[in-house]
């Protein structure tokens, strides 16, 4: 997303979209310009790293691939996600959203549905309930079964 925080156009996807406008969802941004900043965020939803900067977008990396980047690796792609639109706090800056039981990372602003971009690059419209089984898999969030260090199994560790 970045290499510098605070800048797109640092980021490794910024020389093929060559716009910032790109990055956010219209529906995202206004409801970005409502929010009074820092003082009264939105709850942090399953994403994590640097808060030191407002969001300018509105799409963030499955925090899995991270850890497993070679696609030609990935045993179901149609079924691990990529990208999704997430529901992000205005400070949070990571790029990144992981699997959490507690709370919703899905951002539910076209008609109660969010959209997400699945591994094999095609796009999947989940509504709440069918988010809320999907990304309880294991292969929603790990696209192989490659071993992390034991913190990142853990974060895992409730998926089925």
């Amino acid at each position: 997303l970045y290499s510098r925080a605070g800048d797109l156009t640092t980021g490794q996807l910024y020389p093929y979209l060559n716009s910032r406008l790109v990055y956010l969802c219209p529906t995202d941004k206004v409801e970005l310009a409502t929010q009074s900043g820092p003082s009264q965020p939105r709850p942090r939803t399953g994403a994590f790293g640097n808060r030191s900067h407002f969001r300018d977008y509105s799409y963030a990396m499955n925090c899995g691939i991270c850890h497993d980047p070679k696609i030609s690796s990935f045993l179901e792609p149609s079924k691990t996600m990529f990208y999704m639109e997430g529901d992000l706090a205005p400070m949070d800056y990571s790029g990144q959203v992981g699997p959490s039981r507690a709370e919703r990372s899905l951002a539910l602003r076209h008609n109660e549905q969010g959209h997400l971009l699945m591994a094999d690059l095609h796009i999947e419209k989940l509504a709440a309930e069918e988010y809320d089984v999907v990304s309880m898999t294991k292969r929603f969030w790990l696209p192989s079964n490659r071993r992390f260090n034991r913190g990142w199994n853990g974060a895992f560790a409730g998926l089925r």
